[in-house]
């Protein structure tokens, strides 16, 4: 169970991804390509208490390839989501935890060519466990459509007992999942399409404006680079703003390699002027040092999530899969790897969000992201070990037994309160979250 919620972490802290349900065909149909399914949006969701909802995690793996869609379950008032969650205070940790207590998952819809779930799962760092039901709801040549779901709630349930009733809960989650599983079963399949596979090869080439305006042909800016990282950004996207002060350092050491960073702006066909200000303002405050151009819509089918990343020669073509998420720790080594000539078909490596078995992983977040360089202490009966998180906000332990062992943080970073609880791990190898407060 602690893996299959993993996936739910993994989905939040990578990327702030666009609606699965992405093209609209008929009422309430949708295709989605890269689950090669038209799938009718089931009537159980809008017709229940409180709020269940899809949402793309999109591709997990390609060799086999595995592509992902969560069905995301809150306890709370259909209707009310969006206003309970812009009514958050970041600074009142209660409310914010209470909040996300209220969220998990209700099932994972997984399509792939492996030859099971199993190896599926194996691919994005997951695994099947007793606790999980697996679902087998279609095939078309060589994918398989699954469903896994948790065989029991009773745990989230419980644990949302003083702030919704378990036992009106429990039934709208059964009648949503027995909806979304009837609309999986009906959904018209065939076979899939991985946008990030074919997207290798195409060119970058269209007529756009910087933000003042001015007319710029793209090539142009990739003409005197032996290669160019295309960041694409909005400033609705969290997370690409955060990782934009770091671009504007490796822009600094890609161009003495003769390669640099290029923005693509993405404001999905909003007007220039209603977002010109706000744009320039973010790029000044994050230090950006490279051109930035507007992204012309219908937006390319490989953008299913933003930051989304591509390497493209002078030409313009495209070199890589496209690295969705903020990745800033991968950026160097993918040109690198370009420039020495090596194969870069799929050079991203996949980040790390499951504790395997052997280890146990302590991500500390702020409510948002991950923080760097946090001091986590991890003791058992007789030792203390001590580590800092990395650029994801995790540290690693790997005891020689599962137990409940004891979770102090020792040190925080400028700009965040002291954290002076004391945590419990599981007594299996799983993962622990700590959110850190800002100083006051």
């Amino acid at each position: 169970m602690k893996k299959f919620l993993a996936l739910l972490l993994a989905a939040v802290m990578l990327l702030a991804a666009l609606p699965v349900l992405a093209e609209e065909e008929a009422p309430n149909v949708y295709d989605m390509a890269e689950y090669g399914m038209k799938l009718t949006y089931p009537k159980e969701f809008d017709e229940a208490a409180y709020t269940p909802m899809l949402q793309d995690n999109g591709i997990g793996s390609h060799d086999p390839y595995v592509s992902l869609m969560l069905v995301m379950y809150y306890a709370i008032p259909n209707g009310e989501l969006a206003e309970r969650y812009n009514a958050l205070d970041e600074n009142d940790q209660e409310a914010v935890e209470n909040f996300y207590k209220l969220q998990t998952l209700l099932g994972i819809v997984i399509v792939t060519n492996a030859a099971s779930a199993e190896e599926a799962f194996t691919a994005v760092d997951g695994s099947i466990t007793d606790d999980l039901a697996v679902t087998e709801f279609g095939t078309v040549d060589d994918y398989h459509y699954y469903y896994i779901t948790p065989k029991s709630n009773d745990e989230f349930l419980a644990s949302i007992a003083d702030q919704a009733d378990p036992e009106k809960v429990g039934a709208d989650m059964e009648q949503a999942n027995n909806g979304m599983l009837k609309a999986l079963q009906d959904a018209e399949k065939y076979a899939p399409v991985d946008n990030l596979a074919t997207a290798i090869g195409t060119t970058i080439d269209f007529d756009t404006t910087d933000l003042d305006g001015n007319a710029i042909h793209v090539t142009d800016l990739f003409k005197d680079n032996k290669v160019t990282m295309i960041n694409f950004w909005g400033t609705w996207c969290p997370h690409c703003v955060d990782e934009m002060p770091e671009l504007a350092e490796i822009h600094k050491r890609l161009q003495e390699k003769g390669c640099g960073i290029v923005g693509f702006e993405y404001e999905q066909g909003e007007p220039l002027e209603s977002y010109k200000d706000d744009a320039v303002a973010l790029m000044q405050e994050c230090g950006t040092n490279y051109p930035n151009v507007l992204t012309p819509a219908p937006h390319y089918d490989f953008l299913t999530g933003f930051p989304c990343t591509v390497f493209v020669d002078s030409n313009g073509k495209i070199l890589t899969y496209p690295v969705l998420g903020p990745q800033v720790n991968q950026y160097e080594a993918i040109v690198d790897k370009i420039l020495a000539g090596e194969d870069v078909t799929n050079a991203v490596e996949p980040t790390e969000h499951m504790s395997g078995d052997g280890e146990y992983r302590i991500i500390v977040t702020d409510g948002e992201k991950p923080v760097e360089g946090v001091a986590v202490q991890f003791c058992d009966d007789t030792t203390c070990q001590v580590q800092m998180t990395d650029e994801n906000g995790v540290a690693t332990f790997r005891p020689e037994k599962p137990n409940d062992y004891d979770v102090h943080i020792l040190k925080v970073p400028d700009g965040f309160a002291e954290d002076t609880h004391s945590y419990k791990t599981e007594d299996t190898w799983s993962e622990l979250t700590i959110t850190l407060q800002k100083a006051q």
